[in-house]
């Protein structure tokens, strides 16, 4: 746990090792009222090294594509489908921000398959989850592909 909130503080603070010391994408799914919000941020050179494709040719539409691919996202038994809204560069890393999701409902489960980069090698997803005021997090990676979370 220690380690994990380290490699989140660094992401945060926006001080990122050289080298992949930590290979991750971290998920952070927020509740607010009524609306969901997802942010990603994930390694550049992971993401093109993945696609094949030059760092300048990154689209909303082709990553909203790709993490509804790659990730399955399931509320009180629900596929949400995400868009991205906006991309942005913080040194080494993209973080992309989901249009927000309006969910009236009371949230019960959340069941996630999460394979976004999982290509590679070493890599992990950390999902965190702020739903119903209780936050909750996950490494998952190519032995844990799939949560399920009740709350």
């Amino acid at each position: 746990m220690k380690t994990l909130i380290l490699i989140l503080s660094l992401l945060s603070f926006h001080i990122y090792p050289t080298g992949h010391d930590a290979v991750i994408a971290v998920f952070n799914l927020s509740q607010h009222d009524n609306d969901l919000s997802l942010s990603i941020v994930f390694d550049i050179e992971d993401y093109h090294t993945v696609h094949n494709i030059e760092k300048t040719s990154i689209t909303t539409e082709h990553l909203g594509q790709y993490i509804n691919e790659s990730t399955n996202w399931q509320i009180n038994g629900k596929e949400l489908e995400l868009e991205v809204e906006s991309i942005s560069k913080e040194n080494d890393h993209y973080k992309a921000i989901c249009k927000t999701i309006q969910f009236r409902e009371g949230i019960k489960d959340i069941d996630v398959r999460n394979q976004f980069l999982l290509t590679i090698e070493g890599h992990s997803n950390i999902v965190m989850l702020d739903i119903n005021d209780t936050f909750r997090d996950f490494r998952m990676h190519k032995d844990r592909k799939q949560i399920q979370v009740r709350f």
